[in-house]
């Protein structure tokens, strides 16, 4: 869609507009570009100080104790990354008359081809990623193996699905405003102004020029399919395995370690992760809200004890930005 689009035929007999005259012949100021973040990070102050209140950012981990072993999640995390990568290599193998350069390579040119990769990949990704965390998450174990995961220490999916949706509504401001802040900060240094959409695929998303049904697939793939992945493997598989590996040494008490480090950990990977996807001119901003998002995605992962209020609050995040890309395209 596009706003800026010519007058249409029946402007032009609109009644016009009545024109006040300024004696003073001064334009008026522009409002402050301090203004929108300045009511986004008091929105954030707001629901983090309501988070400390209420006890939200006391990390209980639902399903992991200090007695675990982190071999399974590894192992599941591992072949889960491997085959998802697979089948993006073989879409690309398949779809593209050369391969791509590397990690960083740029967006595909044909944006039909890119959307045949995403089907490939998220279209075999999403079902693997859930079926694994299903496996995994309903387990029978033996006395040798990892403590039993019992039903009342997980929310259930209805459950899990409200406390995503709440879990997005509280902490939208604190990742808006976080990415907000970080940019203006940079600006104090002359950083660069970054471009309006920070990331390659919405800044194709917003080209209202594609056919339709390519936009459809890549908008499922972006709202559906990468939510599932990456949470069942970074917030299902690796903070898991960090949690009751990396972070349980040397308790022999029996007593639950802090998760945050497990949290703050799978951050950094997954803000590294997603590196080569945003321009080097929008990175300060898109970092800053890539952790806090993780961050708030490994909070409500260890609360909930699984991972369908992540993939929630994911989706939403992903569905917010679409939306924003297309109205702005």
């Amino acid at each position: 869609m596009n706003f800026a689009q010519s007058p249409s035929p029946t402007d032009a007999v609109s009644t016009p507009a009545t024109v006040i005259p300024n004696p003073s012949g001064a334009q008026p100021s522009p409002p402050s570009p301090w203004l929108l973040p300045a009511l986004t990070i008091t929105l954030a102050i707001g629901a983090l100080w309501l988070a400390v209140r209420r006890g939200w950012l006391i990390a209980r981990e639902a399903d992991v104790l200090a007695a675990a072993r982190p071999g399974l999640p590894l192992i599941l995390g591992v072949g889960l990354y491997c085959a998802v990568a697979l089948a993006a290599l073989t879409a690309q193998a398949t779809f593209l008359p050369q391969p791509l350069a590397g990690a960083g390579a740029p967006m595909l040119a044909d944006f039909a081809t890119q959307a045949k990769v995403l089907l490939v990949t998220y279209g075999f990704g999403a079902p693997m990623a859930l079926g694994c965390w299903w496996w995994f998450a309903n387990r029978s174990l033996t006395q040798d193996g990892l403590l039993r995961e019992t039903a009342g220490r997980r929310l259930g999916l209805a459950s899990g699905i409200q406390l995503g949706l709440l879990a997005a509504l509280i902490c939208a401001p604190l990742v808006l405003g976080a990415g907000q802040l970080a940019q203006l900060v940079a600006g104090l240094f002359n950083a660069p102004t970054p471009p309006t959409l920070g990331h390659q695929t919405l800044a194709a998303l917003a080209d209202d020029t594609q056919p339709l049904l390519w936009r459809a697939v890549v908008i499922g793939a972006v709202v559906l399919g990468v939510p599932i992945v990456e949470e069942v493997l970074y917030r299902g598989f690796l903070q898991t395995t960090a949690s009751r590996g990396l972070f349980t040494l040397g308790v022999t008490d029996g007593s639950r370690p802090s998760v945050w480090p497990a949290i703050v950990l799978t951050s950094v990977v997954f803000v590294a992760a997603h590196a080569s996807a945003v321009p080097r001119d929008a990175w300060p901003g898109a970092a800053a809200t890539l952790l806090t998002l993780s961050l708030a995605l490994g909070l409500v992962r260890a609360r909930s004890g699984g991972v369908t209020a992540p993939i929630v609050m994911h989706a939403l995040f992903n569905a917010a930005n679409v939306t924003a890309a297309m109205m702005l395209g």
